[in-house]
């Protein structure tokens, strides 16, 4: 499981946290310094392993990078958008 601290959801690219332990005796370990890293890492993952397309995961990348550029902006994932 991953997940960004309650008080990091302010930081336009906070850190995110992987659950190593159990949801009854967590292990919470940083997975990287910022959710664009994270994001650009699971995108390529999702590319090596069939189920992305290369130039969707060059949208994923550019739409990302636009994003933290421009904070105010959706965040566009092949046409969609996460709110």
């Amino acid at each position: 499981m991953w997940a960004i601290r309650k008080e990091d959801l302010n930081n336009p690219n906070p850190p995110v946290w992987g659950n190593y332990g159990s949801a009854t005796d967590p292990n919470w370990i940083q997975e990287t310094k910022n959710l664009s890293d994270f994001l650009v890492v699971h995108g390529y993952l999702q590319w090596c392993d069939g189920r992305l397309a290369f130039t969707t995961l060059m949208q994923w990348v550019v739409g990302i990078w636009k994003a933290l550029k421009y904070p105010q902006k959706q965040l566009p994932i092949s046409k969609k958008t996460i709110y």
